[in-house]
């Protein structure tokens, strides 16, 4: 994969967009609760996934490729949701045998690369990159519904 090209570029910001937004999510958690311990959280996440956003931003729209922005666009922003609204049930281990903190993160985790790589090949019409990219967001989005099913009943 070519760091120069919009795709390698999309990956390397996608680590920054995925952990900042973490962050943010995690601060946003906080003030809806009315926790202001997490500010730090703010303001780390905004820098580390903010900067590469802006400059992702400036890179794929002055190049035509603003498809690139808007995954991630939505890597970011998903990141945020996810994060801030988890229950925290999702968080909590439940004895010996559970496994529903790594259910949750995992379907989370799956639903978000699936939809990325979904806007990444809207242009490209019906192919083999959306039919791949739908699968992971449903597989993933049918082990959060899962988990968060198995925590309801508990």
């Amino acid at each position: 994969m070519d760091g120069e090209s919009p795709f390698g570029m999309l990956i390397f910001f996608a680590i920054f967009e995925v952990l900042g937004g973490a962050a943010l999510g995690v601060a946003l958690r906080g003030i809806l609760r009315r926790d202001f311990t997490g500010l730090f959280f703010l303001i780390w996440g905004a820098g580390f996934g903010g900067i590469p956003l802006f400059i992702g931003a400036a890179t794929f729209l002055s190049t035509d490729a603003p498809m690139y922005f808007y995954a991630q666009l939505f890597l970011f922003l998903t990141a945020i949701v996810t994060v801030a609204l988890l229950p925290n049930d999702f968080m909590q281990s439940r004895g010996e045998g559970s496994a529903g903190e790594g259910g949750a993160m995992m379907g989370a985790l799956m639903t978000m690369l699936g939809g990325a790589v979904v806007v990444l090949n809207l242009r490209e019409g019906l192919s083999i990159g959306i039919i791949i990219g739908a699968f992971f967001a449903i597989v993933g989005l049918y082990i959060l519904l899962r988990t968060a099913f198995g925590i309801v009943r508990s």
